[in-house]
């Protein structure tokens, strides 16, 4: 009956745990269930020729109680990340703590959550409000993937729960978890101050170059291209400088792809690479290209690029969408264009991108993620100056292994960009993509084998000879299909700038409101400080509900609205109207007005826009 009853409350409340369920069910061994002296389920374990409980034989639940009180000395704002719920009762337990206002659960065994299924009645635990999150598993994607939601909701300190039982047994995954979270953390650091400063540049690019989507073809014709092939994709690293030589000799062997700066060290070496990828929205990518030969090798490219890069680009090109970017979901949401998963670095587009094509082998070279040697870039690419090259190898105050037994200095940031391909190259493993590491003295990359392009050459030589050239088929629309589109994408931006004039209208009288009630709570007149918050929250919901802030708003302003967000649960959970309003002040109010004082300046990009497409669009049609 439990089972039944328990399948029916994870498919309305929790439906992505079900496969687990379905995955896992048959393989359960009975002789594991047993019960308490108390009558209550309970589990064992055989380790290494030893026994272990997951529960205490007498009492499981008393034991969780007593487990939970060493806790709430340590729960300082409310928010607990719990590691392991055993049979139910470590979550039970940590809920009835009057100090626990939200808990985020990882149970890293499916085994022992598909006992308790079969075991207990979850509707009386899992139902709890308290519980913000729930994830069973412990593969690194799923750890990654929480680590990164964990992380984007903390607005204060959180405090770790983890039975004893899951130290002994888990703790391996225990430290991956955590670690997940910190680098997270971390990242988010780095995201908000790159937020802060290419916010604008960003929204500025994915409008200015919304022509060169109009002309250019979406990457969908590539689709299979080079099915069952090798892929070679090359990056920066000093270590590209050791193989020049092996990828002339492959150019018609294998698809050699040029990840982003790459396109500099190759060209200097007389090799043109099949196609170049390119993402890069700052002033710095722009400079690869000032110095790199356009006119030589395809671009493929996503419309977050500088755009001063496609005006200057003079072969042929073609584009992709990265996910996570809602402009751009709104811009092209009525086209069938190619996504990717957005990744720190180019190299994840380039290999999703070879992936989409089809290579089931793809070879990094020059992807040395980290500074071996204390060296920075491969000769030739040069778009960055000595300078801040030396201050960056010179702040490396981390050691990595590397693929030849010894160690290179690294930096967080670049520590997490390796992690971030790592778990990209897991994701596209599963496809059945042989992934090689070819980067001589660079950084150990996971999921990857490290064998040498010296060590490969007969083995790729053994491919058969191709003149591998997509020019033909990177086919631009019609200009009868380019006037249609240039047409819609018109129309759908004249519509938010009349949407824009009426979210400032709206948002001004936002902010009257909250000054309002900022003046009635300071006197503590409670009926207008209720009236004040219903007023509020009926204005901010039809403003998030405008395309033109789940669109504009939360890519362009996306940390400060992720700012907002963070205390939003605090906001929710107080009961007294005068801290409520108090709070509703100070954290909605400097949204607000960080939006109020960015909508003039959107308005002018929106406007500019129009204008730049309607001349693009008089240069198509006289052409």
């Amino acid at each position: 009956m439990n089972y039944a009853n328990n399948i029916k409350y994870l498919k309305q409340y929790y439906p992505s745990l079900l496969s687990i369920i379905d995955e896992n069910r048959e393989s359960l061994d009975p002789n594991q269930q047993l019960l308490t002296r108390n009558n209550e389920p309970n589990m064992k374990f055989s380790i290494d020729g030893h026994e272990f409980l997951l529960h205490s034989k007498y009492n499981a639940y008393a034991e969780a109680q007593k487990w939970a009180s060493t806790i709430r000395e340590n729960v300082k704002s409310g928010h607990v990340i719990l590691f392991g719920i055993g049979m139910g009762y470590f979550l039970e337990a940590l809920l009835e703590l009057t100090e626990v206002t939200y808990v985020y659960v990882c149970e890293p065994s499916r085994e022992i959550f598909n006992h308790m299924i079969e075991a207990r009645d979850i509707r009386t635990f899992l139902r709890n409000p308290k519980i913000k999150l729930l994830a069973v598993g412990s593969d690194d994607l799923l750890l990654a993937q929480l680590g990164k939601l964990i992380a984007a909701d903390i607005s204060t300190e959180m405090t770790t729960a983890v039975p004893n039982i899951y130290t002994r047994l888990y703790s391996d995954v225990y430290k991956s978890f955590i670690e997940n979270i910190k680098n997270s953390l971390t990242d988010q650091v780095g995201n908000f101050h790159t937020y802060q400063t290419f916010q604008d540049v960003w929204t500025e690019n994915l409008l200015n170059n919304i022509p060169y989507t109009i002309t250019c073809p979406p990457l969908n014709f590539a689709e299979g291209m080079m099915k069952g092939k090798t892929a070679i994709i090359v990056g920066s690293g000093p270590s590209l400088s050791r193989d020049i030589d092996h990828l002339r000799q492959l150019k018609d062997k294998c698809l050699i792809i040029a990840a982003g700066s790459s396109i500099q060290a190759l060209q200097k070496n007389g090799i043109q690479p099949h196609f170049v990828v390119s993402v890069d929205g700052s002033e710095p990518n722009l400079r690869v290209f000032e110095n790199a030969d356009t006119l030589g090798t395809p671009l493929f490219f996503a419309p977050e690029i500088h755009y001063e890069i496609l005006e200057r680009y003079q072969d042929q090109m073609a584009f992709v969408l990265m996910n996570n970017n809602s402009l751009a979901d709104y811009l092209y949401s009525d086209r069938n264009i190619p996504k990717f998963i957005s990744t720190r670095t180019v190299t994840g587009t380039a290999i999703q991108i070879a992936e989409y094509m089809g290579a089931n082998k793809i070879i990094l070279t020059g992807q040395d993620m980290s500074y071996p040697e204390n060296q920075f870039y491969s000769a030739g690419v040069n778009h960055i100056s000595d300078e801040a090259k030396n201050t960056t190898v010179n702040s490396a105050n981390l050691l990595i292994d590397n693929v030849e037994g010894g160690k290179n200095p690294t930096t967080q940031s670049m520590l997490i960009t390796l992690q971030d391909i790592e778990l990209l190259i897991k994701i596209i493993s599963r496809k059945g993509v042989e992934f090689i590491n070819a980067s001589q003295k660079g950084a150990t990359i996971g999921g990857t084998e490290y064998r040498s392009l010296d060590s490969m050459m007969e083995e790729l030589n053994h491919n058969p000879s191709e003149d591998i050239d997509f020019r033909n088929n990177i086919q631009s629309p019609t200009l009868e299909e380019q006037q249609r589109l240039f047409s819609q994408m018109t129309s759908k931006l004249k519509y938010v700038v009349k949407q824009t004039d009426l979210v400032e209208k709206k948002l001004k009288l936002l902010l009257d409101i909250l000054n309002k009630l900022n003046a009635e709570s300071s006197i503590r007149n409670k009926a207008k400080v209720s009236q004040s918050l219903s007023e509020i929250d009926d204005l901010w919901q039809w403003i998030t509900k405008q395309e033109t802030f789940t669109a504009f708003y939360t890519f362009s302003r996306d940390h400060y609205i992720n700012i907002y967000k963070r205390y939003v649960p605090m906001i929710i959970e107080s009961r007294d109207v005068f801290e409520k309003s108090n709070l509703i002040v100070k954290h909605l109010g400097n949204l607000a007005r960080n939006i109020q004082i960015y909508l003039p300046q959107l308005r002018g990009m929106l406007q500019n826009t129009i204008d730049r497409i309607q001349a693009y669009q008089s240069l198509e049609s006289e052409a």
